[in-house]
């Protein structure tokens, strides 16, 4: 047997042999001694699952690994990339495809509630932030992109984008289900409503 048992209490807690250093029993985790990947992991939290586990895709960067599929990527910069392994930002989504012309899902937000007979509105936002107060970093919310859903139809489904005008965020634009648009009012009732002046021309 080329096995070493490493027992206390006369339990065998850990196992060793030339492929892998693992717990004992059939879902504990594991050290695999291969080569790690983007798509191969070797430190494994179920050792009935070699595909599933974290990897290396190269200098600074760990693998998410499930099913041999890379996941997500985590670099030593602070980037975290899906889909790509060399991501250039904070965050970055990449979806390719072989197919001319494609559109193709890169994210999906979703938010809802799961009660039903109340007369509110469900939905979810996206805060973007940030700036400088002239003497140091600040965390203000600019701006936001906030959809919704009211419990009563005739209120239609909206999508409104939100700015920091100076003390608060306000919905400059706001997009109905209905295909209402309205500027400087979240009530449209045309199909472009504009509360203020309009300009059109060059």
């Amino acid at each position: 047997d080329d096995t070493i048992q490493i027992s206390i209490a006369g339990n065998n807690l850990f196992a060793i042999n030339s492929s892998i250093f693992q717990s004992n029993g059939t879902s504990g985790p594991g050290l695999l001694t291969e080569t790690a990947t983007s798509t191969n992991p070797t430190l494994i939290p179920a050792t009935n699952d070699y595909n599933t586990g974290i990897g290396w895709a190269g200098a600074d960067t760990g693998s998410l690994i499930a099913g041999g599929t890379n996941v997500l990527n985590f670099r030593g910069d602070g980037n975290v990339g899906i889909g790509t392994t060399t991501p250039a930002g904070k965050l970055e989504v990449l979806t390719q495809s072989s197919t001319f012309g494609e559109i193709r899902e890169v994210a999906r937000f979703r938010s809802y509630r799961t009660g039903f007979g109340d007369a509110t509105t469900s939905g979810g936002y996206l805060n973007f932030g940030g700036g400088n107060n002239g003497s140091g970093p600040t965390d203000q919310e600019l701006a936001r992109l906030q959809w919704g859903a009211p419990n009563t139809p005739a209120n239609y489904n909206y999508l409104g984008f939100h700015v920091y005008n100076g003390s608060a965020l306000e919905e400059i634009i706001s997009i109905k289900s209905n295909g209402n648009v309205g500027i400087g009012t979240t009530s449209p009732d045309r199909t472009l409503h504009v509360n203020g002046v309009g300009h059109f021309g060059s």
